[in-house]
């Protein structure tokens, strides 16, 4: 149960992404982010990191990013959320490992007294999720929560927001990927051998509570993936 609203705070941090990105100007409830013993936020690298990019096509960048290469890899996301005039400070890591119809989350970060976590998820033909977590006696349960779905299809959610937008990005070779900078924050989005191996973006806005202020960061490597789902 822990596990499920750790992943429902780590999801609304991933909300408030979405409004700096896309809406501006308006007022956002945050979560009151704990500091667990242990954690030491350190945020995601630069849209530089990882290695170089290649200059790629408009049909290559829409290859990169075809539901064919997703089946079986493993994408580490990063996320820092600042509210700089409060001082306040929010950072988690998801490790999702695809096998199929099957992930497992692997999650740490200071935004849920219950991190670090494991939870397992896997995609029924139709259409349905079902989540697997530890129960507070450490033993395997199935669960059905809403969650489940949004956690399941973090990366694709993200990807989405990408893989039509190759017209508005240009390759910078200081960056290493291309980049497309807009007020407020820049993204850089990095292609390798026909494959999407990082997205980058970092954005602030002025907000009533003050200046938020996030920074996230996708890293992408392919195959080699199984997902054992636990015994219940």
């Amino acid at each position: 149960m822990k596990a499920i609203k750790a992943m429902q705070t780590a999801l609304l941090s991933l909300a408030i992404a979405g409004a700096l990105l896309g809406l501006g100007g308006c007022s956002l409830e945050l979560p009151e982010w704990g500091n667990p013993s242990g954690w030491t936020p350190g945020g995601p690298s630069g849209g530089t990191s990882g290695g170089a990019g290649e200059v790629v096509t408009s049909a290559e960048w829409a290859a990169a990013f075809d539901a064919k290469n997703f089946t079986n890899y493993q994408v580490s996301i990063t996320r820092t959320d600042n509210m700089n005039s409060m001082g306040v400070q929010g950072e988690f890591t998801a490790t999702l490992r695809y096998d199929g119809n099957k992930c497992r989350a692997d999650v740490v970060g200071n935004i849920s007294d219950s991190m670090p976590f494991t939870v397992y998820f896997v995609k029924n033909d139709d259409g349905s999720y079902i989540g697997y977590q530890k129960n507070s006696a450490g033993k395997w349960e199935t669960t059905e929560d809403i969650s489940v779905w949004g956690f399941y299809e973090m990366d694709s959610q993200l990807r989405e927001q990408y893989n039509l937008m190759y017209g508005a990005y240009k390759y910078d070779a200081t960056e290493g990927g291309y980049v497309k900078t807009e007020l407020g924050g820049k993204s850089v989005i990095k292609i390798k051998d026909g494959k999407l191996i990082s997205i980058y973006v970092e954005q602030s806005m002025s907000t009533p509570e003050g200046t938020i202020s996030i920074t996230q960061k996708c890293s992408y490597t392919y195959g080699g993936q199984t997902v054992t789902l636990p015994s219940v």
